[in-house]
């Protein structure tokens, strides 16, 4: 309790010390070069108890080559202060080139191209950081097209096209006598806009799987059949004008069986053996420097069921809960919420809690 007390007392004062800084500090500034630091330190109690404190450090550079061609970095690093190991993990390490009239390319440790639609759902903040690293790869390769339509087509400004490729992860898991062996993964998007706070977006990713027994494995005999598709779709709208924000994704994700029994047995139905999770979101802001938020999240799987050599495909509930949400805006940097999660779902025993959450953020 004393260490609790102690690593709370530490939070504040260094809140305290840099809530003046600026929100970006800039480290090396020329004609052509730019390098800055950004950071932010948060904390969130669930149920009474500290459960994440988290200091992450942004940084961020370009240098121009000439009018129409620059050259530019992030890395990202990142720490729980509250975990015994307390080490430093790297959520994002990629480089890059943008051209005006090409588009931009870059490569490394970088956001999935399906981020961009779930985006428009994630601005709860005591989850947003979840969201985000269960959405980020290792070694991607992303082209990026901005195309202006104002010109041609008034009501639109603009679409975003994203292309997304990563290179064949040697990676094998062994689950149940099975060897799941990731080939390459294809990604794309489209983001369109409109003049009237209106954006729609959709999101796929295509995976493809090696499915190989592990006697086979060891003699490197490999099926040419013994695949399965691991694919990934979403679709989201939202509106967002003035001071309301309305949001809404859905999206199916195709499981891995997991039952080495059923996998010849399914493997006519292997694409429709799927998880599905919609989303709502509704924000306000008020004059006050309040903003409340409400949230509404649906989680389903299919269940297989073999009875009598018969394989029945049932719809099981994961996730139903609510979230409402307050935020209080100190000021540019420093801002405060309270969060109650409140389930809907009485028989699920991992997700049957209702979870009150008190956190708050700081950028520098």
């Amino acid at each position: 309790m004393n260490i609790i007390k102690k690593n709370s007392l530490i939070f504040i004062i260094i809140s305290l010390l840099t809530i003046q800084s600026v929100k970006s500090i800039t480290i090396l500034k020329n004609k052509n070069f730019l390098l800055n630091i950004y950071g932010s330190l948060s904390s969130q109690y669930l149920n009474k108890k500290i459960k994440n404190k988290n200091i992450s450090i942004i940084f961020k550079g370009k240098n121009k080559i000439n009018k129409n061609l620059t050259i530019f970095g992030k890395i990202k690093k990142s720490i729980k202060i509250n975990n015994k190991n307390n080490k430093i993990k790297t959520n994002l390490f990629y480089i890059g080139i943008k051209d005006n009239c090409l588009g931009i390319i870059n490569y490394g440790k970088n956001f999935k191209n399906i981020n961009n639609t779930l985006s428009y759902i994630n601005i709860f903040p005591h989850n947003k950081n979840k969201i985000i690293n269960n959405n980020i790869n290792n070694n991607l390769l992303t082209y990026k097209k901005k195309i202006n339509l104002n010109k041609n087509i008034p009501i639109f400004k603009n679409i975003i096209f994203i292309l997304q490729y990563q290179n064949n992860n040697n990676n094998n898991n062994n689950i149940n006598n099975i060897i799941k062996s990731k080939k390459n993964k294809w990604g794309y998007t489209y983001n369109l806009k409109t003049k009237y706070g209106i954006e729609l977006s959709t999101s796929y990713i295509l995976k493809k799987y090696n499915l190989i027994n592990n006697i086979n494995y060891k003699k490197n005999i490999l099926k040419k059949n013994n695949y399965i598709n691991k694919n990934i779709l979403s679709t989201g709208i939202k509106y967002n004008l003035n001071k309301l924000y309305l949001g809404s994704t859905y999206t199916e994700k195709n499981q891995f069986n997991k039952n080495n029994n059923l996998i010849n047995k399914i493997n006519n139905n292997k694409n429709n053996i799927k998880n599905y999770n919609f989303n709502i979101v509704i924000k306000y802001n008020f004059k006050s420097g309040i903003t409340s938020i409400i949230g509404y999240t649906h989680t389903k799987k299919d269940k297989i069921i073999n009875k009598n050599n018969k394989i029945n495909i049932l719809k099981k509930n994961i996730e139903k809960y609510f979230n409402i949400t307050t935020i209080y805006k100190f000021n540019n940097l420093l801002n405060g919420y309270l969060n109650y999660k409140i389930n809907q779902l009485n028989n699920n025993k991992n997700n049957n809690e209702n979870i009150l959450s008190l956190g708050f953020n700081l950028n520098f």
